[in-house]
């Protein structure tokens, strides 16, 4: 019963943010977005997570202040940004420990900083350091989720769906899973194998994301496909589509 109630509330987070046209929760998740902490939430900023490559990387965790009977579900957000930007001011943590979750808004390196596979390294990194500080942040660690937007979306998907073990990176806390038990995509592109739109080529930030066109190292940019990772024992997902993202390449992640 406890899972089901932390799936469906990490579902409800994806399903609350797409429907722009004719969903009226639309414009209760839209704020959640930029949303201010009410006095419900603590906020913690810049809380050491680990080292992607030479630089440190750090968390804003938001909590509920009220007590709870036991530990609480956790979700990792990843922000989105085209994998070049960041989003200092994204707040939804905010909006999801108002409803008793604790939410830690990771950081993880942009292509101007390093290039694949850096990215998913880091947000692996991200899930290692909530699980292992799992008893100080009195959380669940079999109930943490990962939720992302766009770019975000994208890296969430890899986080669930990838499990190489080259792919964990040596950012910190050997030896401690990186799996989740959810997944909520919003509008992230799944599968980079095809093109971005029909005859026409990527976009420079994808490409960026990579270090080279596709045609260089067609490896590369499958094993940044979430839809090549899928498996049968993967961990429960939604995946939701826009139109700013070409709806036949996330669709992909749903096949």
């Amino acid at each position: 019963m406890a899972e089901r109630r932390f799936l469906f509330g990490l579902f409800l987070v994806v399903h609350l943010t797409v429907h722009a046209d004719d969903d009226p929760f639309f414009h209760l998740a839209g704020s959640a977005q930029y949303r201010v902490p009410s006095e419900r939430v603590e906020t913690l900023r810049d809380i050491p997570v680990g080292r992607g490559g030479e630089q440190s990387l750090h968390a804003t965790l938001f909590r509920p202040r009220s007590p709870a009977p036991g530990a609480r579900p956790a979700v990792i957000f990843i922000h989105g940004g085209g994998w070049r930007a960041r989003s200092p001011k994204n707040t939804y943590g905010a909006w999801l420990a108002e409803r008793g979750y604790v939410v830690a808004n990771i950081q993880y390196r942009l292509t101007g900083e390093a290039k694949w596979p850096a990215q998913i390294e880091d947000c692996k990194l991200g899930v290692r350091w909530l699980r292992a500080n799992a008893h100080q942040y009195q959380i669940d660690p079999e109930r943490i989720g990962v939720f992302g937007t766009s770019a975000g979306g994208h890296l969430a998907a890899c986080v669930g769906l990838i499990r190489d073990p080259k792919l964990e990176g040596n950012g910190g806390f050997p030896g401690i899973s990186s799996a989740v038990a959810a997944v909520g995509v919003f509008c992230g592109p799944a599968d980079f194998t095809v093109d971005w739109l029909p005859g026409k080529p990527h976009p420079p930030w994808v490409v960026a994301l990579m270090g080279m066109p596709r045609a260089e190292n067609p490896a590369i940019w499958k094993e940044a496909s979430p839809a090549q990772h899928v498996r049968s024992d993967a961990p429960r997902s939604t995946l939701r589509t826009g139109r700013a993202i070409p709806m036949r390449l996330s669709r992909r992640g749903r096949s």
